[in-house]
């Protein structure tokens, strides 16, 4: 155990080196140290014998991680490519150590995470607030905050509603520049957080202020992020329509007409179709909310000039998506209404109503 006590501390103080080739070895017998000699380490560092400790550890490897980005930032071309090499063992070190703090706090016969939530949560306010992190590690970053706390319970229970806000204002505001795959991946993570956020605290004043943002996600999404546009503005509308109906109703239909775009571009997978369905009944309930009465007052929204447009495509999407559920039904002779799912035909009823 001595042995591995000396090595863990000159590990340590190489990775907190001012020179990079020292940091870079440091991190690499780190790592190392983490696949190969993980229960050994956990004695050692749950003992209480040393000054050594999990969450030290942690520290040490996030304060590594941010000086490499730093360095990276720094290099001219050819010491990048140098540097960039390494980029994996920063990686590496800060996903194991989160990862065997979540089996320790899933293990009922042990003392639970042996980080605290602070520890995780203050590394990913850190990282994200630094565009030099985000920049080259960003998907690291926003992991902590998925994985690292969003995957625990316990974690989760004891966010605060300024925690959550805090979150949504980091990630509907970093600048990913042009990097497809951390815009998608931070996109997601803005669903969980949402998500995670509806049951337990009251985040509407939040939410409002985004809707711009939503709008702006919607406009130039691509691939995945179609698809999780629709989960989110499902979320907003929803969470929104009683409270900030004016501003939901305001932004809705700007919003809604570059969902039917995705819609017609065949993007949606059935599940995504049917959120979708439900997005353009909640929108036309919020827009509308006395209909029921047969009462088309918006309550002082102004509808937009192109709003008269969005509603004869709607109308149009509706026959387009009988006929083509119908010629494939026809086919076997089962077209009957259970061939099309509820969210649709209560989303179509209402279209051809208005």
């Amino acid at each position: 155990m001595s042995g591995l006590i000396n090595d863990i501390q000159r590990i340590i103080g190489d990775i907190q080196s001012g020179k990079q080739a020292i940091r870079n070895k440091g991190i690499e017998q780190l790592d190392e140290k983490l696949s190969n000699c993980r229960e050994d380490l956990n004695a050692l560092l749950q003992s209480k014998r040393c000054d050594l400790s999990w969450p030290v550890l942690f520290d040490v490897s996030k304060e590594a991680l941010i000086k490499h980005a730093g360095s990276l930032e720094d290099a001219n071309e050819k010491t990048f490519k140098t540097l960039a090499v390494k980029n994996y063992l920063y990686d590496n070190v800060l996903e194991k150590i989160t990862k065997f703090n979540l089996e320790a706090g899933m293990q009922s016969s042990g003392n639970g995470h042996f980080l605290a939530k602070t520890s995780i949560f203050n590394a990913f306010e850190e990282g994200i607030k630094m565009r030099v992190v985000v920049k080259h590690f960003g998907d690291r970053i926003v992991s902590l905050l998925d994985r690292g706390i969003y995957s625990s319970a316990t974690y989760v229970r004891d966010l605060k509603i300024n925690e959550y806000s805090r979150i949504l204002s980091y990630l509907f505001e970093v600048n990913v520049e042009r990097d497809e795959v951390l815009s998608t991946r931070i996109l997601k993570c803005i669903t969980k957080t949402v998500t995670l956020a509806k049951d337990r605290v009251q985040l509407h004043a939040d939410l409002v202020e985004y809707l711009p943002e939503l709008k702006n996600f919607a406009n130039y999404a691509n691939g995945a992020r179609k698809l999780e546009i629709v989960r989110l503005y499902l979320i907003f509308a929803t969470e929104l329509s009683l409270n900030y109906h004016h501003q939901l109703c305001i932004h809705m239909q700007e919003i809604l007409p570059k969902l039917c775009e995705f819609h017609e571009e065949d993007v949606f997978r059935d599940d995504t179709r049917n959120l979708f369905f439900q997005c353009i009944t909640k929108s036309l309930h919020s827009l509308y909310p006395k209909l029921d009465m047969c009462d088309f007052n918006t309550l002082g929204v102004p509808l937009h000039e192109k709003w008269t447009q969005c509603l004869l495509r709607l109308k149009t999407m509706v026959n387009v998506e009988i006929r083509k559920n119908s010629l494939a039904r026809y086919k076997t002779s089962q077209l009957s209404n259970d061939k099309f799912s509820e969210p649709f035909i209560k989303m179509s009823a209402l279209v051809m109503y208005i």
